[in-house]
C-alpha cells in the first residue's frame, strides 16, 4: 500500500471518528433540550392545574354563599348547593391527581354517559354565566 493511500485511509478514519463525536454531541444536546422543554411544559401544566383548583375553590365558596343567601325557591337552593359541593370536590381532585389522570377520567366518563356529560357541561356553563352576570351587575 502506498504512502498516499495510507494517508488517505487515515484521513478518512479521522474524519469518520470526528463525525461520530459530532453526532454524539448533537444527540446529547438535542436530548438535553427535549428534557428542558418537557420539564418546562410539566411545570406549566402543574401551574395551570393549581390555578384551576384555586378558581374552583373560589367558585365553590361563591356558590355556597349564594345558596346561603338565596331566598327564592328551594330547588334553586338545592341546585346551587349541589353544584357548590361538586365544584369543591373537583377542586380537591385537581389538587390530588395528575392532569393526565383527570383527562383520562373525563374522556372515559364522556364515552360512558355522553348525554349526562353534555347536560353537566350545560349546567356548568349556566352557573358560570350566572356568576359572571351577577358580578357585572354588582360592579355597575
Amino acid at each position: 500500500m502506498s504512502t498516499a493511500t495510507r494517508n488517505l485511509k487515515k484521513n478518512l478514519d479521522d474524519t469518520r471518528e470526528s463525525a461520530k463525536r459530532s453526532a454524539g454531541s448533537a444527540a446529547e444536546s438535542i436530548s438535553e433540550a427535549a428534557t428542558s422543554v418537557r420539564d418546562a411544559a410539566a411545570e406549566r401544566v402543574s401551574d395551570a392545574r393549581d390555578t384551576l383548583s384555586e378558581t374552583s375553590d373560589r367558585l365553590a365558596d361563591t356558590l355556597r354563599r349564594a345558596a346561603d343567601r338565596a331566598d327564592v325557591h328551594a330547588i334553586k337552593d338545592g341546585v346551587v348547593a349541589a353544584v357548590s359541593s361538586g365544584v369543591a370536590a373537583t377542586a380537591g381532585a385537581l389538587r390530588e391527581r395528575s392532569v393526565a389522570d383527570i383527562a383520562r377520567d373525563v374522556q372515559e366518563s364522556a364515552r360512558r354517559n355522553p348525554g349526562l356529560f353534555i347536560a353537566g357541561a350545560a349546567v356548568l356553563g349556566f352557573a358560570f354565566a350566572r356568576l359572571l352576570s351577577a358580578s357585572s351587575e354588582r360592579r355597575q
